[in-house]
């Protein structure tokens, strides 16, 4: 774990916490699909400043990464589960 990464969560204020979201999007999928793991409100996420929000929905999945959290060259794999008629 990236040191600076570490001291930001171990120093942190009491409300401030890390939010697991991932973007799933194939040319097979008719819209494209924002979760968040660990909110179960769901969470709205300003990617860019000046653009606007996007909606995040809580879905139960676990994701295991590959490498480390400060090594962008890493494999996901995501297990979604209760999906139902959700995605196509």
């Amino acid at each position: 774990m990236d040191n600076e990464y570490a001291k930001f969560f171990f120093n942190r204020k009491v409300d401030v916490y890390q939010l697991e979201c991932i973007e799933l999007s194939h040319p097979s999928f008719m819209n494209i699909y924002r979760i968040v793991r660990n909110d179960d409100r769901g969470v709205y996420v300003q990617h860019k400043e000046g653009s606007g929000q996007v909606y995040y929905e809580f879905l139960p999945a676990s994701i295991q990464r590959s490498g480390m959290l400060g090594d962008l060259d890493q494999t996901l794999t995501v297990s979604i589960s209760g999906l139902g008629d959700v995605m196509p």
